[in-house]
């Protein structure tokens, strides 16, 4: 029966460190594309009303 007990104890370890790692793998993903979201010029971008905006993006 210690045998069973085990068995699920290490199963449910393992699925805490997967969900761990998932979790931690979303916040580094969001941080880095909220870091290149701030060196895009896009909240810069955002502020611009509409004749800036065509200034801006016009060849």
């Amino acid at each position: 029966m210690d045998k069973v007990f085990q068995g699920v104890f290490y199963l449910f370890l393992i699925m805490i460190l997967v969900k761990l790692s998932q979790f931690t793998y979303r916040v580094l993903r969001e941080r880095k594309y909220m870091k290149e979201l701030a060196q895009s010029g896009m909240p810069y971008i955002d502020k611009m009303d509409g004749y800036q905006f065509e200034i801006y993006v016009r060849p």
